[in-house]
């Protein structure tokens, strides 16, 4: 191994190495020869020192020697690096981390077929593993238990620091059924078939309000094999809808229909088939209409509701829903947003999403009420030169951090182009202002 403070000194030229003190150069040393005996990682490690060396002389040390640079508490409270070096030393020496954490699971994880061929990221994602496991020890069993591919997800997602992974998982439980609040069966329903916490989170509400045996769970994941949450959303919303006090699905009815009907009818997706069947009954219970629970054409019998609800509701949600709206614009208008081609709009009234739904030939329409009560957020974003004109429908959910659906003109789907403007929208408006729904 190259003398390391050499590879120091020739990228930092404050450091004079020769000044170092044996007393501090040598033990220091001696660990790092160590670290490359077992490290298998060392590009990483010395990456993070030199990053973390910059930063310590950044901070404004330079009337420090040397030595007290290395060992010195910083003045606003930072530590001195070698303390940081320390403190990071374990994480990317593997055999000495073993040793301390025996039953981590590194190795399983180390093996799961994301980790383990993503050569440029591999030493990074099991640091951040090692350091997750400190404080979340009920990674070991969910590892062990077929969940690696969530673990990566989550790590590699939100950097493995995160305050909020003790909300997912039960740390102090013993077992499985413990650790995740499910039974026996019903967890291991999920394992191998879930990539994905926010996933899963969904998923255990929905076992837990229904009781979901095995074959439920599994019948459910293969209607729904992507965008896992916002489809159990829709699902329980679908499950809660009741005409006249009676309850319209039960669970299995509901997926047996889905199931059969929506390869049938011609839908490219679970998703849209059940945003149509939501919106169709949603707007027949409103009329008083009872829906056709089972109708072998839902595109149909959903268009024509859409054209009968705009007819006899734009009066009178106009003056059941004056106040809210009134709120909701105002708090919403902050979160308007134009390029030189696009802008994003609030509506000002009911009329306002009725009237885009009559002109983009959708069923925002049958919105009014979920956008009044905060439920979801409509928006919409017309091009600068025709901005009366529509252009692009937008629901937001509920917190206002995830686009649940943007369609041009009869739901048809997005260009790159446009998906960037929402994207732009969402991360420098809404995401930074951080509204908070009341």
């Amino acid at each position: 191994m190259d003398n390391y403070f050499q590879i120091i000194s020739s990228q930092l030229n404050e450091i004079d190495v020769s000044k170092i003190p044996l007393t501090v150069k040598d033990p220091f040393l001696k660990k790092m020869h160590k670290t490359e005996n077992v490290c298998l990682y060392i590009h990483g490690f010395r990456k993070f020192i030199v990053i973390n060396l910059k930063d310590l002389i950044n901070r404004k040390y330079n009337s420090l020697t040397i030595n007290e640079l290395l060992v010195q508490p910083g003045k606003s409270g930072d530590k001195g690096f070698i303390n940081y070096y320390n403190n990071y030393y374990h994480f990317y020496n593997l055999d000495e981390y073993k040793k301390d954490y025996p039953n981590s699971a590194i190795e399983v994880f180390a093996n799961q077929k994301n980790v383990y061929y993503d050569f440029e990221n591999t030493e990074k994602l099991l640091m951040l593993y090692a350091i997750l496991y400190k404080n979340n020890c009920c990674l070991e069993q969910l590892v062990k238990s077929g969940f690696s591919d969530m673990i990566y997800k989550y790590i590699e997602s939100r950097d493995g620091y995160s305050a909020e992974f003790n909300k997912f998982f039960n740390n102090d439980g013993k077992n499985m059924s413990e650790i995740t609040g499910l039974k026996n069966a019903q967890w291991k329903a999920l394992r191998g078939k879930i990539d994905n916490i926010d996933g899963y989170k969904a998923l255990k509400r929905l076992i837990g309000l229904y009781d979901l045996s095995p074959i439920q769970i599994s019948n459910f994941l293969s209607v729904v094999s992507s965008s896992i949450e916002m489809n159990v959303n829709t699902i329980i919303e679908l499950l809660e809808l009741k005409y006249q006090g009676k309850v319209l699905y039960n669970f299995n009815t509901l997926l047996n229909y889905i199931s059969r009907e929506r390869i049938t009818q011609g839908y490219d997706s679970a998703r849209k088939f059940m945003l149509n069947l939501y919106d169709y009954n949603k707007m027949c219970i409103e009329m008083n209409i009872e829906p056709n629970t089972k109708t072998k054409h839902l595109s149909r019998d959903h268009n024509i509701t859409i054209f009968q609800y705009n007819q006899i509701k734009d009066e009178l949600q106009e003056k059941q829903y004056k106040k809210e709206f009134n709120y909701q614009y105002k708090k919403l208008k902050q979160l308007e947003y134009h390029d030189d081609r696009l802008e994003v709009i609030v509506p000002k009234k009911p009329k306002d999403i009725i009237e885009e739904g009559r002109n983009n030939h959708n069923c925002v329409g049958s919105y009014v009420d979920r956008h009044a009560k905060g439920k979801s957020h409509i928006f919409f974003i017309r091009k600068k030169e025709s901005n009366t004109k529509s252009y692009i429908t937008v629901e937001l959910d509920k917190t206002m951090t995830e686009v649940k659906q943007a369609y041009y003109s009869h739901n048809e789907k997005l260009n790159n182009t446009d998906k960037t403007f929402i994207k732009n929208w969402m991360n420098n408006v809404v995401l930074r202002k951080g509204i908070i729904n009341d």
